[in-house]
């Protein structure tokens, strides 16, 4: 079997988590402060990067079951896109390292929390 076909279940629910997750982010950056093109962009292209890469590791995980506990495996690519939304919003924007990590826990945290709400 390929990795490729282990993508979330359809096309349009990969999309639809994709679409969901730049929205809320970009969303809730907006009202938290961020309203130049410039940062807005930045959020979006930050979650057009590292979604799908959680998502396609997530999909490989259960298919080979490698990691029993999922939810270890959920905290840590969490832990990663947040250190890495935090790195891009200090040096692409020049925010403060704590508002920058500040906003990126909270911008992660929402999404993941409404999109666990939808699709679990």
């Amino acid at each position: 079997k390929s990795a490729f076909l282990i993508l979330p279940s359809t096309k349009s629910k990969f999309l639809s988590i994709q679409s969901l997750t730049v929205v809320i982010e970009t969303g809730l950056a907006w009202l938290l402060g961020l309203r130049s093109k410039r940062a807005l962009t930045t959020v979006a292209l930050i979650n057009v990067a590292t979604n799908p890469l959680v998502n396609y590791l997530l999909a490989v995980n259960r298919y080979f079951d490698l990691i029993q506990t999922e939810w270890a495996l959920v905290l840590g690519l969490e832990m990663a896109v947040v250190i890495a939304e935090w790195l891009a919003l200090v040096y692409v924007l020049g925010l403060g390292k704590w508002k920058g990590l500040w906003l990126s826990a909270v911008l992660n945290g929402a999404s993941f929390l409404i999109g666990w709400l939808i699709f679990r």
